[in-house]
């Protein structure tokens, strides 16, 4: 009889109104480097992609983000996202669809609390755009390599051949960071020299 009484507690507790939120307790977070396309993003020590990567976080850790960007040859940089934000309606979808158990908190509401799924990423901090409410895209200003425009091919000749140049230089302007006439200026200085 005990375990009759029981088992109908936990039905009328846990099986009626446990409405939790739509979304779950993880969101995927695009993630992509401007202009780097060959850049490598970081997120807990873990590679993820080159210039773009998809990742699966759990929403209670969205005011603890750290995506690492390291490019060969430039610095590496840290991109913190520091603030998060409850997610309003659908934290009342969970209270409002609550059919009333004896309990006084609804069940789905405490799951969704435990878990952190009533959190989503704060949309107003630079770089984070809002997709779906599963889905929000990061885009990193990376700067790590500094003014490439300014010197963009090493001028030592020891150091490297006229066709690696002309491959870096080729690389450069593929990638948008110098322009037609800079591209046509630096190769003919590189093909003139001796």
């Amino acid at each position: 009889m005990k375990n009759v009484l029981l088992s109908a507690v936990l039905v009328v507790a846990f099986g009626s109104g446990c409405a939790t939120i739509v979304g779950g307790s993880k969101y995927s977070a695009d993630v992509m480097v401007d202009d780097h396309s060959n850049a490598d993003i970081y997120y807990n020590n873990r590679q993820y992609g080159k210039g773009y990567a998809s990742i699966r976080i759990p929403r209670k850790e969205a005011d603890k983000i750290t995506f690492t960007v390291k490019k060969e040859g430039c610095e590496d940089q840290d991109f913190k996202y520091v603030s998060r934000k409850l997610r309003g309606w659908a934290i009342a979808g969970t209270i409002f669809t609550w059919t009333g158990n004896p309990i006084p908190i609804p069940y789905g509401l405490i799951v969704d609390l435990a878990t952190g799924a009533v959190y989503k990423p704060d949309a107003s901090e630079p770089g984070v755009r809002k997709d779906s409410y599963k889905r929000f895209e990061y885009t990193l200003d990376y700067t790590g390599c500094g003014d490439l425009k300014s010197n963009p091919i090493p001028q030592k000749k020891s150091e490297f051949t006229k066709e690696e140049r002309l491959r870096e230089l080729k690389l450069l302007f593929d990638q948008g960071l110098i322009t037609e006439e800079e591209y046509a200026e630096q190769k003919k200085r590189i093909l003139e020299e001796s």
